[in-house]
């Protein structure tokens, strides 16, 4: 997935995408004052990590109503 390099500690992952994506990617930093890939990439994880964590807590809500007029 990644290859952690020796004089760092940072890991590099690579993927292999399509010209439209790349494109799409250069028009989102172009767009947003994003200088690099990897700066888009962390807001990319921030983001999904904050989805995430709302989807969860939408789901722990659900689990604790009452089925059956019971608790879980």
């Amino acid at each position: 997935m990644g290859r952690k390099r020796k004089y760092n500690n940072s890991t590099v992952i690579s993927i292999r995408i399509s010209d439209t994506e790349m494109e799409e990617i250069n028009s989102i930093m172009a767009s947003s004052c994003i200088p690099r890939v990897s700066d888009l990439m962390r807001e990319a994880i921030q983001l999904f990590k904050s989805n995430l964590t709302s989807d969860l807590q939408l789901v722990l809500q659900r689990t604790k109503q009452p089925v059956y007029g019971k608790l879980p």
